[in-house]
C-alpha cells in the first residue's frame, strides 16, 4: 500500500470519526458546545470533544477531554485547507467569549474553516485546579521580595500537594504532550491538510507540532514568537528593560506621549522609590490592591503588552507619581479580569518543564538585576515564581534539547520592534533550522498587536500560496530576513 492510499484511508477513517460527533444525541451535541451557547453569531459551526492520554507513555493512564470548535466557512473552498490557531500563555483558553467573536468574524473564515480548541489543562479542556486567584492575592499585598518568595512557596507546596491526591500528573501538561494532541485532533477531524497559527506561546507549540508532525500541516504563521531556548525568568528581564528604554528614547521627542515625556525615565524612577516609601492603595472588585514598586514593574509590563503602550505607559507613570488611584485601579482591574480565561497552573506547569534552570540561583537572579538600571526594584510574581516555582513538580526538559527542529514546511514569522516579551532576537532564534521561512520585523510596539486587516491579508496570501511572493505593503516593516540564509545548524 502506497502512502497516497493509506493517507486517504486515515482521511477517510476520520471523517467517519467527525460524522459520528456531528450525529450526536441532542443533548450530548449541546454539552459539547456549552461554551458557545452565549455567542449567536458563530454559526455555521460543529463542536465536539476528543480523549486523550494524560501520559501518551502510560497505557493506564487517565484520559483528558480536549474541546474544539469548528467555525465553518460561509462559503467553502474545498482546495483551501483549514486553519488552527494556538493560542498563548500557555494557559490561555482558545474558546473564551472574545477569541471566539475574533475568529467568528475573520475574513479569513469566508473560504476556509477555521478550528478553534483549549489546549489541555486549560479552559474546556480538562482544566488544572486554578492558581492564578492566590496568585493575585498574594500580589495584592504589600509583601517585600523575600515574604513574597514565602508566600509562593507555601501556595505552590499545598496546591501541588492536593494535585498528587487528585491523581494529576502535572508533570504531564507542556507542549510536547499537546503537540501530541494536536496530532490526534488533525487525525480526529480528518483533514489531509492544515495551516497553523500561533501567537506568542502558540509559536512555541505550533513550532513542536511542525517538526514533530509535518505530515498534515501545509503552512505555518508565528506571530509574536516565543523560542524553547531561553530561561523563564532573565530573558523577561531584558526584554522588559529594552522595550521600556526604547520607549523613553521615543518620547524624549514624540509627541503621542503627553505633555512632560521628555524626562520620563526620571519620572519613573521617582515613582518607584516614591512606592517604596507608601504604597498606593487602590480597590477593587475583590478588595484592595496595594501597589508597591514590584507591583508597579508588573503592571508597566502588561501596559508594554498593549499595541498603544507608547501613550498607556506614559498615562500610568504620571498616575503613579501623582498618586491617581483611578487610572492605577483600572489597570489593576484589566490584569484581573484577564486571568478569567487563563490558567496559571498550566503556565508554571509548562514553563516549569521547558523554561526553569535549577541551577539559577538568588545569587544569579540578584546579579542579574544589578546590569539593569531600569529594574531598581524586582519584577513582580514572575522572580519568586522563578526561585519556588520549581516545587511546582520534579520534571524537566534536559537543557540539551531545549532547541526547536528543523523544518522545511513553509513558515512566517511577524514581530514587532518594541515588543517587551519577545523582541526581534526571538524571531531570529526561532528561525534557526527554518530554511524556508521569512521573518517580518515591524516597527511597532506591543506584544501579539498588529493591524489586523492587514495581518489577515498577509495570512490569506500565505496559505494560500505558501511558496509564492508576499505584498507587505500594509505593514509598518522595518526589515524581512529569509530563512534561506541561515541554515540550520
Amino acid at each position: 500500500m502506497n502512502s497516497q492510499i493509506a493517507r486517504k484511508i486515515v482521511a477517510f477513517l476520520a471523517h467517519l470519526s467527525l460524522a459520528s460527533i456531528c450525529l450526536m444525541p441532542k443533548a450530548a451535541a449541546d454539552e459539547a458546545c456549552d461554551f458557545v451557547r452565549d455567542q449567536t453569531d458563530l454559526a455555521p459551526y460543529s463542536c465536539g470533544t476528543l480523549e486523550v492520554p494524560e501520559n501518551y507513555n502510560d497505557v493506564n493512564s487517565r484520559t483528558l477531554e480536549i474541546r474544539y470548535i469548528v467555525l465553518e466557512a460561509a462559503e467553502k473552498d474545498i482546495a483551501k485547507s483549514p486553519l488552527i490557531f494556538l493560542s498563548g500563555g500557555p494557559g490561555s483558553s482558545a474558546l473564551q467569549p472574545a477569541s471566539l467573536h475574533y475568529w467568528g468574524e475573520s475574513p479569513l473564515r469566508a473560504k476556509r474553516d477555521i478550528i478553534l480548541f483549549d489546549q489541555r489543562g486549560t479552559g474546556h479542556s480538562s482544566a488544572l485546579p486554578d492558581i492564578g486567584p492566590k496568585l493575585i492575592t498574594i500580589l495584592a499585598q504589600n509583601l517585600n521580595s523575600e515574604r513574597e518568595r514565602q508566600a509562593f512557596s507555601s501556595l505552590i507546596a499545598n496546591d501541588r500537594r492536593e494535585l498528587r491526591n487528585a491523581g494529576i500528573a502535572v508533570d504531564q501538561y507542556n507542549s510536547f504532550a499537546s503537540a501530541k494532541d494536536i496530532d490526534q485532533l488533525m487525525a480526529h477531524l480528518g483533514h489531509d491538510t492544515y495551516n497553523l497559527y500561533g501567537v506568542s506561546y502558540g509559536t512555541r507549540l505550533g513550532r513542536i507540532v511542525q517538526a514533530s508532525f509535518p505530515a498534515r500541516v501545509r503552512s505555518v504563521f508565528l506571530h509574536s514568537p516565543n523560542p524553547l531556548e531561553g530561561d523563564f525568568l532573565f530573558p523577561r528581564l531584558h526584554n522588559y528593560s529594552r522595550a521600556l528604554g526604547r520607549l523613553f528614547d521615543h518620547c524624549k521627542s514624540a509627541m503621542d506621549c503627553g505633555p512632560g515625556s521628555a524626562d520620563l525615565k526620571q519620572d519613573y524612577i521617582a515613582a518607584l522609590k516614591s512606592l517604596e516609601q507608601r504604597p498606593g492603595t487602590v480597590e477593587t472588585q475583590d478588595g484592595p490592591f496595594v501597589v508597591n514598586p514590584q507591583d508597579a514593574i508588573y503592571l508597566l509590563r502588561t501596559l508594554l503588552y498593549r499595541k498603544d503602550a507608547r501613550v498607556l505607559v506614559p498615562d500610568f507613570i504620571r498616575a503613579l507619581s501623582a498618586g491617581d488611584t483611578s487610572l492605577i485601579a483600572k489597570v489593576v482591574e484589566r490584569d484581573i479580569a484577564a486571568q478569567k480565561y487563563y490558567n496559571s497552573s498550566m503556565w508554571l506547569a509548562v514553563e516549569r518543564y521547558e523554561k526553569f534552570y535549577a541551577a539559577d540561583s538568588i545569587e544569579k537572579v540578584r546579579e542579574a538585576y544589578s546590569s539593569l538600571d531600569l529594574l531598581p526594584y524586582e519584577l513582580g510574581l514572575f522572580t519568586s515564581l522563578y526561585l519556588e516555582g520549581s516545587a511546582w513538580h520534579g520534571n524537566s526538559l534536559p537543557p540539551s534539547e531545549r532547541k526547536l527542529q528543523f523544518s522545511d514546511i513553509p513558515t512566517i514569522i511577524l514581530v514587532n520592534q518594541d515588543d517587551p516579551v519577545t523582541p526581534p532576537s526571538d524571531g531570529v532564534k526561532m528561525l534557526q533550522r527554518l530554511p524556508n521561512s521569512r521573518l517580518l520585523i515591524t516597527g511597532d510596539a506591543g506584544h501579539g498587536a498588529a493591524d489586523r486587516p492587514c495581518q489577515f491579508s498577509i495570512m490569506s496570501q500565505f496559505m494560500d500560496n505558501p511558496d509564492g511572493p508576499l505584498d507587505t505593503a500594509c505593514l509598518n516593516l522595518e526589515e524581512m530576513i529569509p530563512g534561506k540564509s541561515l541554515q540550520p545548524d
